[in-house]
């Protein structure tokens, strides 16, 4: 009788271990892969969230702007007004600051 059990012993440890370590190595890929998806997912709900308020802060100029023309259309020059009411929002837009954070920068 030959002794082939230890030879397929041998294969069948080497063949676990082999599907061991792939099975980390997938798990550790899919993991970096949830974390990377994450990270884009609150960068761009961040993204779209900042341009909504852009967008709002633009709406109330335009809206002021608009009002401020109508007002001074009979009294004075459509530019003169406009220029006044520039300075106004210059003047009443607090809400027209520009903050750099720095844990945004790359």
């Amino acid at each position: 009788m030959k002794k082939t059990t230890g030879i397929s012993l041998m294969l069948l440890i080497f063949l676990s271990l082999c599907l061991i370590t792939f099975s980390l190595l997938s798990l550790s890929g899919a993991s970096a892969d949830q974390n990377l998806s994450q990270k884009a997912a609150d960068r761009t709900t961040e993204y779209y969230a900042a341009v909504t308020t852009a967008n709002e802060i633009l709406d109330k100029i335009d809206s002021q702007l608009a009002a401020a023309l109508k007002e001074s259309a009979d009294s004075k020059s459509p530019e003169q007004a406009y220029m006044e009411a520039c300075e106004k929002l210059s003047v009443s837009g607090t809400e027209l600051t520009w903050t750099e954070n720095s844990s945004d920068t790359l």
